[in-house]
């Protein structure tokens, strides 16, 4: 039981002792401190270690004061209890003051006033706290109130700020929310940009005031376009490129990068794209593709002349006598050959800019494709290729030259970026259903649906960084690691990757720094291709023997053309 400590301010003895003695029976819990003044009051209410009291009862009447008076300096001390007012009969005057003044309660000296007094002291303290409580509420409330209304101006202040921002930007910026992209915010430059005002609330796919294009001229579907994907995928599109129709009949080409806008939860909440006209920039780089493919057609005459004449000029017995000049012969070959090979990737990167590449399209058996790869791969010791065939057939409609460029490409990468060898895994499977690629980074997506034909290529080299994974399918790209390992001019992944997507298909990578990578390619399979999977043989293994051979010479393995020279990041 706690106790209630009670300051009873009397100074009738009969009264004070009647108190105590019906409180002790009837309210033992209730325990009072007698003084007879106000004085004393004062007194042991200043004390500094005293203990504090729950409640005070004053008597209307004392020798040194008033109970008003005394009832005033407690309240306006604000000393932490309720205060009980005991007068003398009718004096109802007294009471009502005593209540307007702070009191708790009263209680009038009339009969046995005192059996009264506990319950008095307990409704006081009820509504002591009560009233205490109500006011910590309100401050409380109070502070919030405030701290609501400086919200409120600091968030219409960013608003401002950022609406400023927006509007000061050159490029355009679209703000969708849900997950149906309700649009919520466009500035202005986004308008001229587009042609036409966005009207607020209206989903993105349903948009009609525009046509939206690849830049392969083929059109763009609304579950294609980069707000679309964000709200699906809730991964960022960045480096979106497209043609644009607007409402006048122009045409230009647009950059977009779309991110999600995440909700505290986490979940996509609505996305952010920004938009910029390129067509200036297409425009120049057009021109420069030109100028590049005449230089390079040029160069390819005049370099198929000298490698010509350096094979005759190897072979002369004069010069096979001379260790030297055999030695430079074979230098002059080797450089020849290896500047072939840098005009073909030029060549290929025009074409694909000037969208003149051409596909011979045929129906291509991948196992075969795949086992000729990798017997034409040139290894080291430390090096082993294995290759497992899911199918023993395996057919797609594509070009196979180019398929083979792609393959090559990426076995001469794993061979090159695994400097401590290590085993390279070649495998080939059947995909009935869609292929999850969320966790992969690809140079493009997968437009046909299921079956696909699934090619990995997995290596236990360097790796690649995650930051550095995202730009790997861009032109002119190496990563870090890669250009210190190995020299290269970043088209090899680039070119593989457009040859990939203009099969339909989509080349990804999967890596972490130091673990190794794994390269897959996935093509969509001929319709009539009915070819049920079988249990996987066993693996095929290509190792170097001792001492390592020559690699058979064939398309890709150093004829002009071929793709042994490029490397991961290329």
């Amino acid at each position: 039981m706690q106790q209630v400590r009670v300051l009873l301010v009397d100074t009738d003895r009969h009264d004070i002792e009647h108190i105590r003695t019906f409180c002790a029976e009837a309210a033992p819990k209730v325990v009072f401190t007698v003084v007879r003044s106000g004085d004393e009051c004062w007194l042991l209410l200043a004390t500094p270690d005293a203990p504090p009291f729950d409640a005070l009862v004053i008597d209307s009447h004392l020798p040194d004061t008033d109970g008003l008076t005394l009832l005033r300096e407690v309240v306006d001390s604000g000393y932490p209890a309720p205060v009980i007012i005991i007068t003398v009969r009718r004096d109802v005057e007294t009471a009502v003051t005593a209540m307007k003044m702070g009191a708790f309660d009263y209680l009038v000296k009339s009969g046995t006033y005192w059996e009264h007094l506990p319950r008095v002291i307990d409704s006081a303290l009820a509504r002591y706290h009560l009233t205490r409580e109500n006011q910590r509420l309100q401050g409380r409330l109070a502070a919030y109130a405030t701290e609501l209304q400086q919200a409120m101006y600091q968030a219409q202040l960013e608003k401002t700020r950022l609406q400023a921002v927006l509007e000061q930007l050159p490029e355009g910026v679209l703000i969708v929310e849900g997950t149906e992209g309700h649009t919520v915010a466009a500035n202005h430059a986004a308008e001229r940009l587009w042609g036409h005002p966005f009207v607020p609330n209206v989903c993105i796919p349903q948009y009609r005031h525009t046509g939206v294009a690849h830049l392969h001229e083929t059109p763009l579907n609304p579950e294609e376009r980069a707000i679309v994907q964000v709200l699906q995928d809730g991964q960022p599109v960045l480096g979106m490129q497209g043609e644009l129709t607007r409402p006048q009949g122009d045409t230009i080409t647009i950059l977009v990068n779309a991110a999600p806008l995440l909700t505290r939860q986490g979940s996509v909440g609505g996305a952010m794209a920004v938009f910029q006209d390129i067509t200036e920039i297409k425009r120049l780089e057009h021109l420069k593709d030109e100028i590049l493919s005449i230089a390079s057609h040029e160069l390819k005459n005049p370099l198929t002349i000298i490698t010509g004449y350096s094979v005759l000029l190897s072979r002369m017995p004069l010069v096979q006598r001379d260790e030297r000049a055999h030695r430079y012969a074979h230098i002059i070959q080797h450089q020849s050959e290896r500047m072939y090979r840098l005009v073909a990737r030029l060549l290929d990167l025009s074409r694909l800019d000037l969208g003149q590449m051409a596909l011979e399209q045929t129906s291509v058996d991948l196992v075969v494709l795949l086992s000729s790869v990798v017997e034409q791969q040139t290894i080291t010791p430390h090096h082993t290729i294995r290759l497992h065939l899911d199918v023993p057939s395996l057919q797609v409609e594509g070009d196979y030259t180019r398929l083979e460029q792609v393959m090559v490409n990426l076995v001469s990468n794993a061979i090159k970026y695994s400097p401590d060898g290590g085993d390279v895994v070649v495998s080939l499977l059947r995909q009935d259903t869609e292929i999850d690629l969320s966790q992969a980074v690809c140079g493009s997506r997968v437009t046909a649906p299921p079956p696909y034909a699934l090619i990995c290529v997995g290596d236990q080299g360097i790796g690649i960084a995650p930051e550095m994974q995202q730009p790997l399918f861009n032109r002119f790209y190496r990563a870090k690691e890669a250009a210190r390992l190995a020299a290269g001019q970043g088209l090899g992944l680039y070119i593989c990757a457009e040859i990939v997507r203009m099969h339909g298909g989509a080349l990804c990578v999967e890596s972490a720094a130091g673990k190794g990578s794994t390269f897959s390619v996935v093509l969509p399979l001929v319709l009539t291709d009915s070819a049920p999977p079988r249990s996987p043989p066993a693996a095929v293994v290509h190792r170097q023997p001792e001492p390592p051979r020559a690699a058979p010479r064939g398309k890709g393995s150093g004829e002009p053309g071929g793709f042994p020279d490029t490397g991961a990041g290329e």
